[in-house]
């Protein structure tokens, strides 16, 4: 096993507020899982040696959110990436961990130029009574003039050690949308860097969550601004219940040279117990005086009279909470614009048991 540090803060804090990074330990090996395309409108899976050697050492050199420390790990053990390039349309994809120890999935996805694309990913776990580790991880180029929309939907299963890791290029005149939706797993891990190296280039993500009984889930994302003219957006939704924990570490780097940029962020979370925790760290990073950052939070209990309202026409508090929670993730939902897209993951998540057995 090695001790990992994952998710940093640049540059860090005081270490008294425990936010600046957190430690994970990982396995000497780890099984691989591919994703499966059940519809593959313009997508083709390619083989390593079909890379150019100019694409290989892009995907080779992009950061994660996760970190160098993590990026180097993966590499260490020898976890191989499975590459697509996508040249327009809409395709799903599947990533089904099959209960192994240890899994990992790793993605290199190349959006061709002037291309407008959108994949959905469905991740899911078996429900186990033992921990599990399941890593994702994908890089994406974002070619000149290009659009690439990437929608996940995390369920790796009750009792899953879950690392979520993202890397993303954005040429000039490209733009890249996540909209990431998290439910379950015990111990969660999401991250995100984006590097709008090119001008006029655009990146947000929207992400929507529901933490219950002893879930933890640790956010990193941080958006830099290099090109000029950039503009981004982070919104996060989500709710926490029971004794759940959550720290979120929000960044946008507008680097010397941007000017024109412009970058805002945003946090909404409904803390429905007094005994969830919550952490929020909003940095915003200026090296360019001609930039625009914003960045606000709104964090608090269940409106009482909302409560009211909703109980005095016919449902029980229980419902209550869960159509609230409910809410936060279709915030985030509604960032998809894509009807059938938005049908599916709407479906699943109100089937979904978002409290489990600690649900009041």
């Amino acid at each position: 096993m090695a001790d990992i540090k994952v998710n940093s803060l640049i540059p860090p804090t005081w270490n008294r507020l425990k936010v600046n990074d957190i430690t994970l330990q990982m396995p000497d090996r780890m099984d691989r899982c591919d994703i499966s395309f059940e519809n593959k409108d313009g997508i083709k899976a390619c083989a390593e040696e079909s890379i150019t050697a100019e694409t290989r050492k892009v995907f080779e050199d992009l950061q994660t959110g996760a970190g160098a420390e993590f990026d180097g790990y993966v590499k260490s053990i020898g976890c191989r990436s499975s590459y697509i390039e996508v040249s327009g349309g809409t395709a799903e994809g599947k990533v089904s961990f099959d209960g192994s120890e240890a899994e990992n999935c790793m993605i290199g996805i190349e959006a061709k130029s002037n291309t407008e694309s959108l994949i959905y990913i469905d991740i899911s776990g078996a429900d186990l009574q033992s921990d599990t580790l399941k890593v994702l991880q994908i890089k994406s180029i974002v070619r000149k003039g290009s659009k690439l929309k990437i929608v996940e939907l995390s369920h790796p299963g009750d009792n899953a050690i879950y690392i979520n890791d993202l890397g993303v290029l954005c040429e000039e005149d490209a733009s890249f949308e996540l909209v990431r939706i998290s439910l379950g797993g015990s111990s969660n891990t999401e991250s995100m860097y984006c590097e709008l190296a090119g001008n006029r280039s655009h990146a947000s993500a929207d992400i929507g969550y529901v933490m219950s009984g002893e879930r933890n889930l640790d956010q990193n994302y941080l958006i830099r601004h290099i090109g000029k003219e950039t503009t981004c957006n982070i919104a996060s939704h989500g709710a926490l219940r029971d004794r759940a924990q959550k720290t979120f570490r929000g960044s946008i780097d507008f680097i010397t040279g941007c000017s024109g940029s412009q970058g805002e962020e945003n946090e909404d979370i409904l803390l429905m117990d007094d005994t969830v925790g919550n952490k929020t760290v909003p940095l915003i990073l200026c090296g360019e005086e001609d930039v625009a950052g914003a960045h606000g939070a709104s964090i608090g209990r269940p409106d009482e009279e909302q409560l009211y309202y909703i109980t005095a026409r016919g449902t029980d508090i229980a419902g209550a909470y869960r159509m609230l929670a409910k809410a936060k993730i279709d915030s985030a939902c509604m960032a998809i614009e894509n009807e059938e897209i938005m049908e599916k993951v709407s479906a699943f998540v109100e089937n979904y048991d978002l409290f489990g057995a600690e649900a009041k």
